[in-house]
């Protein structure tokens, strides 16, 4: 069976096309998107006082948008909604920091993650599963190391 070069060619511009469309609406990681973004932002005071502030929930946000099975892909923003929670949920469960399913909310399970994290990065606090200022202030201490 012969193909014509008409037809191939039709064929192969069907496939250019098809194959244009696909990669246009893919949706990019946020790691790739917002490298600029995360690299920019200045330290977060949270390592010393506690308290967390926009910088502090930025960078969290730039730990949720790290390659893992559900990274953050939106703006970052400091505002933690449940898909900047599934996100870190997702890069903790990477490094096996998170042991169960992947949680959409600053769960007890996200936050002791978080301070297996900090434990394992040299910063020692107690595995409560809640927030407090030594954990904050553990986190923060990662976070400002990590971008």
């Amino acid at each position: 069976m012969s193909v014509s070069k008409k037809k191939f060619s039709a064929y192969l511009a069907t496939m250019v096309v098809a194959a244009s469309l696909m990669t246009s609406t893919t949706p990019t990681m946020a790691v790739a998107a917002e490298s600029d973004v995360c690299a920019s932002l200045p330290k977060t005071t949270t390592e010393t006082d506690g308290i967390p502030g926009p910088i502090f929930w930025k960078r969290m946000q730039c730990l949720a948008s790290m390659p893992s099975e559900r990274p953050y892909t939106y703006k970052i923003d400091g505002v933690m909604g449940p898909n900047s929670w599934l996100g870190v949920s997702a890069r903790l469960k990477v490094g096996k920091y998170h042991a169960g399913p992947i949680s959409n909310g600053n769960s007890p399970a996200n936050i002791l993650a978080l301070q297996k994290w900090a434990l394992d990065h040299n910063r020692p606090i107690w595995h409560t599963g809640h927030w407090n200022v030594p954990t904050y202030q553990a986190v923060a201490w990662c976070l400002n190391r990590s971008f």
